[in-house]
């Protein structure tokens, strides 16, 4: 089990070729921060973020890279797989502020290292985006200004504007040595020495009505399985079945894993995709089953989420119908099954 703060290894997405663009090595760089090379193939499992962080900041050094952590950030538009189904939510949400509050109920499935606060000031006409980091140490610079970065970039995304979104960016340290040589490559105005982490937006922009297409839905749902197709011993022959499972994966907490809503993602009518799983024997219920299983054990046994919380994740209604799922695989409980685990 991660101890400390965890965040999804999804958030590795990028890491790479971030690394490859200053001719580093990103191997030696995880391998000096204590991290799995398989991380960069497992989508589903969670990592330190306290190493994460680390990693960063030696990057940084070794590679002379002060703003490494926005330049990771913007490789990866326009899908932002590094953060989860954050792009996947924004299809079914009408404002900025709605998917705010979506995604930040997502957030506990992705890691307890940041938490998002709005706060609005109708006076001012303007809303606040407060990200409030479990430690503000300074040392883990290059993270948060990743974070920070990425969710103004998504953001930005979301309302379909070429233009950063965010009209001012605070910090709660000081200005780092380069900023100004850097300055353009910084969105928007930006503050030192403040109280908190901050993106500044303009109420309207915030309350504004979002663009919808269902297409962009589909479109990035085929994004997040070809991504996960890269790595999958099905790549050149992915089975009807195959991509379900991931398309599950991709989204569970989301409350979009029943049938309608994945067919739709997948470009077919629900009964369509029925008859696709049964030319191979698969059940839409059955494949869901043994994702939420393989998804509650790297849960129960790699983070410290609450059973309760694992089962909302797992789109079940309340934690009894889960925990009568796991005794069903296991023959335990998911108190008992982490316990054992754990021992």
């Amino acid at each position: 089990m991660v101890g400390g703060p965890f965040i999804r290894s999804t958030s590795l997405i990028g890491f790479l070729g971030t690394i490859s663009d200053y001719d580093g090595d990103a191997e030696l760089i995880m391998r000096n921060a204590n991290l799995e090379l398989d991380l960069f193939a497992n989508f589903d499992v969670y990592i330190s973020y306290e190493k994460l962080a680390s990693a960063m900041e030696n990057a940084s050094k070794t590679l002379n890279a002060p703003l490494l952590g926005c330049d990771w950030a913007k490789s990866c538009a326009p899908y932002f797989q590094n953060f989860g189904p954050a792009m996947y939510i924004s299809h079914f949400e009408d404002t900025l502020e709605n998917w705010v509050k979506a995604y930040s109920n997502h957030l506990e499935y992705y890691s307890n290292a940041f938490s998002l606060e709005l706060i609005k000031d109708y006076t001012r006409k303007e809303a606040t985006l407060r990200v409030n980091f479990e430690s503000n140490d300074s040392k883990q610079r290059q993270i948060q200004e990743y974070i920070l970065c990425s969710i103004n970039l998504m953001m930005t995304a979301i309302a379909q504007t070429t233009e950063p979104l965010a009209r001012v960016t605070k910090f709660p340290y000081p200005q780092p040595l380069g900023f100004e040589q850097n300055r353009d490559k910084y969105p928007g105005n930006v503050e030192f020495k403040s109280d908190h982490f901050e993106l500044i937006f303009n109420l309207d922009v915030i309350e504004a009505e979002i663009r919808q297409n269902i297409l962009s839905a589909q479109q990035t749902m085929e994004y997040y399985i070809k991504s996960r197709l890269e790595h999958s011993p099905f790549k050149r022959n992915p089975s009807m079945s195959n991509i379900v499972s991931m398309a599950l994966l991709s989204i569970f907490g989301t409350k979009k894993c029943n049938l309608e809503a994945i067919a739709s993602s997948l470009k077919v009518g629900p009964k369509k995709l029925q008859r696709l799983l049964a030319a191979e024997d698969a059940h839409f219920s059955d494949i869901r089953e043994e994702a939420r299983e393989t998804t509650a054990h790297n849960l129960l046994s790699e983070s410290n989420l609450s059973v309760k919380t694992i089962a909302g994740l797992l789109d079940y209604a309340s934690t009894p119908p889960f925990t009568l799922a796991h005794k069903r695989w296991t023959g335990l409980s998911p108190k008992q099954y982490r316990d054992k685990f754990i021992n």
